[in-house]
């Protein structure tokens, strides 16, 4: 499953650390993009390229000269195929809803220390429930949301319908469902979620599930009882 340029190219702004920047200061942390591809000889007209293309997504703003910023907080809700309004808490920082890339071909901008097959078996699960999803009439998309320390963070899949958050895990294991359950409760400071739901790839330890039902956090995998993947 192939990384797209506009990945690695987040990946590389998530490197910067401040908000204000500009072409140079891209080209400087795009050593890793050279390594990469060290028979492609036109990295920096693709960076530039796909910074014009995230400037469009509304994840930069481009002030002229060669220059780029990261917007501050603000709200807007792009859907699958039109862009509206929506209500979110803006009292810690920002978040908005964009649309689900194709997972087919695209894997996220993640921090390096997760392997590519972990982020391969999350987006399986993700295409499967956004499928379930999509076949019951409901809209899905994800949230962006943008701290206040600055930083981008990506959920996985939000039924827009009924307002679930769900996160996707690869593994089923304790490590696994703890990480997905606090990744969960800070989105929830950002996302007007109505529900929370962890996606998983098989039946978690039966602590687990006492923990979730505890922390009234759903349990979807396939096959689970009442869920999409039912």
């Amino acid at each position: 499953m192939a990384v797209t340029w506009r990945d690695e190219v987040r990946e590389v702004l998530a490197a910067i650390p401040t908000d204000k920047f500009d072409l140079q200061t891209v080209y400087s942390h795009a050593a890793r993009l050279h390594d990469r591809h060290p028979n492609n000889g036109s990295i920096e007209d693709t960076i530039r390229r796909v910074l014009q293309e995230l400037r469009d997504l509304g994840e930069l703003e481009f002030l002229g000269r060669g220059v780029y910023r990261r917007p501050g907080p603000r709200a807007v809700q792009i859907g699958l195929d039109a862009v509206s309004t929506t209500d979110i808490r803006n009292e810690l920082g920002a978040a908005d809803s964009v649309p689900l890339e194709d997972r087919k071909s695209t894997i996220a901008a993640q921090v390096e220390r997760v392997s590519y097959s972990a982020i391969a078996r999350e987006h399986a699960l993700v295409n499967a429930l956004r499928a379930a999803l999509t076949a019951r009439g409901h809209e899905v998309a994800r949230w962006r949301i943008r701290t206040p320390g600055g930083s981008l963070l990506f959920t996985d899949i939000y039924d827009t319908t009924e307002r679930v958050l769900y996160e996707a895990k690869a593994w089923s294991d304790r490590d696994s469902v703890r990480m997905a359950v606090g990744q969960l409760l800070d989105y929830r400071r950002y996302v007007d979620a109505a529900f929370l739901a962890v996606l998983l790839p098989d039946r978690p330890p039966s602590d687990m599930i006492s923990l979730l039902e505890e922390l009234g956090i759903g349990l979807v995998f396939p096959g689970s009882p009442g869920s999409p993947l039912a």
